[in-house]
């Protein structure tokens, strides 16, 4: 019985993702190397069904197809030391992440034997609940950084010419230190989602009662959706 709900729940949890890839079918190919601006056709394959009798626009010119571009290999990026940093670093926090994630099932199974597989599957709500969570203080977190320098520079250009300074001036100077303002909280996000992890694990390990692992939970997923904007 408990097989049978997770299947209805996860079918009608999937099914707007069914309807919205179903809506995909009608909006038009913007590609500019199928259709370049849009004066050319694009081919029967990537014509949406409504415009089959529809009002067809002439143009007057028909532009060329731009030449397509040649294959880059991906790995190259590895080669620039920065992008490599970069995708070491998120690939090892998502893989603690997912790794937690993957693992909660069977390890609450052995962990608390009293729980039944409906109530397992309800230990994944908390998760949920602190990325959605997470994805809205880790924006005010930013905005509010960046307000904070944004102010800072004005301040210190005013007193240093004794003019008026044009907000709007300050942030598309090149030397506005965007990467300060992304990253200025990103050690103690580090810090408090490495705490987190280890605090899981050792709650598990010492077998503690139920809701210690499920709060680490839900405060370590606030981080996730932070290292996504930061980065």
């Amino acid at each position: 019985m408990c097989g049978l709900g997770l299947f209805l729940f996860v079918s009608l949890d999937s099914f707007p993702n069914y309807v919205l890839s179903g809506f995909s079918r009608f909006l038009p190919e913007t590609l500019r190397a199928i259709v370049g601006d849009g004066s050319i056709p694009a081919g029967w394959i990537y014509t949406q069904p409504i415009s089959l009798i529809g009002i067809h626009r002439s143009a007057g010119i028909s532009s060329q197809r731009p030449a397509r571009k040649p294959f880059k290999n991906p790995l190259l990026m590895f080669a620039y030391p920065e992008i490599f940093v970069l995708l070491i670093f998120n690939g090892t926090l998502y893989a603690v992440m997912y790794g937690v994630i993957a693992s909660l099932s069977i390890i609450f199974e052995k962990v608390y034997p009293y729980l039944n597989q409906t109530e397992i599957g309800l230990c994944f709500i908390p998760m949920g609940l602190g990325m959605v969570v997470g994805s809205l203080l880790s924006g005010r977190a930013l905005d509010s950084c960046y307000r904070k320098i944004r102010e800072d520079l004005i301040r210190q250009t005013r007193a240093d010419s004794g003019k008026h300074v044009d907000p709007e001036a300050i942030e598309k100077d090149p030397s506005f230190p965007i990467e300060k303002a992304r990253l200025q909280i990103l050690p103690w996000v580090v810090f408090v989602y490495t705490t987190c992890v280890i605090g899981y694990g050792w709650a598990l390990q010492s077998r503690v009662t139920i809701a210690v692992p499920l709060i680490l939970q839900f405060i370590s997923k606030f981080f996730p959706p932070a290292l996504c904007h930061m980065t």
